[in-house]
């Protein structure tokens, strides 16, 4: 995998692409994060109901990404899960 909790990431895609794939509503476009940088803060195996996508990192951005309008609803304030292959390891620890 190649991350650990501390890393500094920075998003690549979501969900493995650059954009939708069709309409999404604005509280749920995470591609805008794409380029965003934040701090793996957790780790786990696989998402609940996507296990075979892989394992996944909980991502707490360093700027608000509220602002951004997206829904956040994770037990890290601004911090949201993305899978290992979406993200790209600027500082490791």
């Amino acid at each position: 995998m190649g991350v650990k909790v501390g890393d500094v990431v920075e998003i690549e895609t979501f969900w493995g692409s650059k954009e939708p794939d069709g309409e999404v509503s604005q509280e749920e476009c995470y591609w805008k994060l794409i380029g965003k940088r934040g701090e793996v803060v957790d780790i786990r195996d696989a998402h609940p109901a996507f296990a075979q996508k892989g394992p996944q990192v909980l991502v707490r951005f360093f700027e608000d990404i509220g602002l951004l309008g997206l829904e956040v609803h994770n037990e890290v304030e601004n911090g949201l899960w993305f899978f290992v292959d979406d993200v790209r390891v600027i500082k490791s620890v």
